[in-house]
């Protein structure tokens, strides 16, 4: 039977399902709550804090070299290593993702009158940055930024890799598509525009940023000789390279061509 665990945060209560094998960080990320967890979920970076306030959660090898004595006896504990044998409450103790403060230049221009409005955007391994641009005018009219909540599974290409390997791979895909689809969202409704005054999308990052967004591979990427799926420019609608999405303009998105595997 999955062991029910109960989620104490700023108030609010949350209970997730663990399935056998599965760690707190895995269940944490499935139910939509991004932790900071820069190596991955290999114990390594010590981020992923939680605290035991009910129930017991053994402390591990890990545990005690990224704790102190007072944190493991105040029931601290790594999500990323705790894989309870029965029902317990945690308080999160890690950064959420969405908690990340993004530094970045916003640009707030005059909406102009335009035939039609395009949207570029960033992919970075960290952050998104995202602008409005008037097709007429060729003028940056609104920006939009946010954390990457992809670094819920790794701080690097390397980490993000291995979990898409390890069998996250749709878990990524579509992280970073509900990330953009809010970034979307955002700046039409900025520039309180209809769907259809959205005429091209495009999107730019590396290569390893593209294969986690269209859902490729990367057993080849992270191994010599370091094959990648697809580096050409792909062009598809919406939803093939975003995803479902109430109200999604219906119009050609455009992923630019990578140079190499980095």
């Amino acid at each position: 039977m999955a062991v029910q665990v109960t989620v104490e945060e700023a108030g609010k209560r949350t209970k997730i399902s663990l399935e056998k094998g599965q760690s707190i960080l895995d269940a944490l990320t499935k139910q939509g709550i991004y932790v900071s967890a820069a190596c991955g979920g290999k114990g390594r970076c010590g981020k992923c804090k939680i605290q035991v306030t009910e129930g017991m959660l053994p402390v591990t090898k890990g545990d005690a070299q990224k704790l102190s004595e007072e944190e493991l006896a105040s029931g601290i504990r790594l999500s990323c290593l705790a894989f309870p044998g029965e029902d317990c409450k945690i308080r999160l103790l890690a950064q959420q993702d969405e908690n990340f403060d993004v530094l970045s230049k916003e640009v707030e221009s005059p909406m102009t009158a335009e035939s039609g409005y395009g949207i570029a955007v960033d992919i970075g391994t960290t952050t998104l940055a995202m602008v409005l641009v008037g097709l007429d005018s060729k003028k940056i009219l609104k920006s939009y930024s946010a954390g990457n909540r992809q670094r819920a599974y790794g701080a690097d290409v390397i980490s993000r890799i291995q979990a898409s390997n390890d069998g996250k791979k749709e878990e990524l895909k579509r992280c970073i598509r509900e990330d953009l689809q809010k970034g979307v969202r955002s700046l039409t409704s900025m520039g309180n525009l209809k769907p259809e005054q959205i005429k091209k999308i495009t999107i730019g990052g590396n290569t390893t940023m593209g294969h986690l967004l269209m859902g490729f591979s990367c057993k080849n990427l992270g191994v010599y000789p370091f094959i990648p799926v697809n580096i050409s420019t792909i062009t598809g609608s919406f939803e093939e390279i975003l995803g479902k999405m109430e109200g999604a303009p219906a119009c050609p998105v455009i992923l630019l061509p990578g140079i190499s595997t980095y």
